[in-house]
C-alpha cells in the first residue's frame, strides 16, 4: 500500500478511536497503519493501549513482538510471544514469530521446535519450513534440513 494510502487508512483509525475510545481492535489497526509507515514507537504505544483495554487480545501481543523486533528489543518481544500463547496456543503465526526471535537470541533448538509447532498448526506454511530448515542446517542436521527444504 503507497504513504497516501496507509495516511488515509491512519485517519480512519483515528477517527474510530475518537469515536470509541475503548474499541481494542482499531488501535490494533491503527499500530498495524503505523508500523506499515514506519513508525515503530508509535504502533508499539498503540499495541499497548489495545493491551490496556483487552489484555487477552492474542494478536496485540503476537504485532507487539514484531514491532519490538523491529526495535531490537529481542528479549521484549519473545516476551510478548509468549503471553499471546498463553492465550491462544495455538496461533501459527506467532509461533513462527516466536521462531525467529528464538533465532536472533542463539537459542536455536528453541527456534527448531517453535517452527515445528507452527507447522503442526498449519502444514502449508513454506516460509515455517525453510526456517526450520535454515536451523537444522545450522545445528549440523544436513539431511533433515535438506528434507525441510523440499
Amino acid at each position: 500500500m503507497d504513504k497516501e494510502k496507509l495516511k488515509g487508512e491512519l485517519e480512519k483509525w483515528e477517527r474510530e478511536i475518537a469515536l470509541d475510545p475503548e474499541n481494542f481492535t482499531a488501535y490494533v489497526k491503527r499500530g498495524n497503519v503505523l508500523d506499515d509507515l514506519g513508525r515503530s514507537e508509535e504502533a508499539l504505544d498503540s499495541y499497548n493501549s489495545a493491551l490496556e483495554i483487552n489484555p487477552a487480545y492474542d494478536k496485540a501481543y503476537c504485532n507487539r513482538g514484531i514491532v519490538l523486533k523491529k526495535l531490537e528489543r529481542k528479549e521484549e518481544a519473545l516476551s510478548s510471544y509468549d503471553k499471546a500463547l498463553e492465550i491462544n496456543p495455538e496461533n501459527d503465526a506467532t509461533h513462527y514469530n516466536r521462531g525467529h526471535i528464538l533465532d536472533d537470541l542463539g537459542r536455536k533448538e528453541e527456534a527448531l521446535q517453535s517452527y515445528e509447532k507452527a507447522l503442526e498448526i498449519n502444514p502449508g506454511d513454506h516460509a515455517a519450513y525453510y526456517n526450520k530448515g535454515n536451523i537444522l542446517n545450522d545445528l549440523g542436521r544436513k539431511k533433515e534440513a535438506l528434507d525441510s527444504y523440499i
